[in-house]
């Protein structure tokens, strides 16, 4: 085969593999975030997430990637600041401009919080799980309509669980 035909077949392949979104894809993304503790003097706590996720080459419809996210969440004594790193598939339709996704993420977690005059300040291993809706508004921006989590920060005599729900933007490149 001629050089020059083995050119036009690897950039045939790869516009082949660009139309048919079998390639790497990138994002990051920043959202407000509600928690939910169930410990302390607050029930709401408010702050925000920002991260970066990564799909490796996708199978049709379905992306298999991992996600890195920081989230911070503070209410004056009370508060939830995360370090989180770990798997993520989500599910890319053909032609419907949604992106479901699930996440088990794991990390290092530092909560604060009174109750009853009492407060407790711990950096323990931190778990959530979570599921989400991305919505594609123009190429490359998303809109992430609803993220919500349920987690556990151990190591605390208390048992903490925090729960949280999300809404952001993300950006894909």
């Amino acid at each position: 085969m001629k050089v020059s035909a083995r050119i036009f077949v690897v950039l045939a392949g790869l516009c082949l593999a660009a139309s048919t979104g079998v390639v790497a894809q990138t994002a990051i993304y920043g959202t407000f975030t509600a928690g939910n503790l169930s410990v302390g003097d607050k029930d709401w706590i408010y702050g925000g997430q920002v991260g970066l996720y990564h799909d490796f080459r996708p199978i049709p419809v379905v992306h298999i990637g991992f996600d890195a996210r920081a989230q911070m969440l503070d209410q004056g004594d009370t508060k939830l600041i995360s370090g989180l790193v770990g798997p993520r598939v989500a599910i890319k339709p053909w032609g419907i401009p949604i992106r479901p996704y699930v996440e088990g993420l794991f990390g290092v977690g530092h909560i604060e919080y009174t109750a009853q005059q009492e407060e407790t300040s711990a950096t323990e291993f931190e778990y959530l799980f979570l599921g989400g809706l991305d919505l594609t508004i123009l190429p490359h921006f998303d809109w992430r309509v609803a993220e919500f989590s349920y987690g556990g920060v151990s190591g605390l005599s208390d048992s903490i669980h925090p729960k949280t729900a999300s809404t952001g933007v993300v950006i894909r490149f």
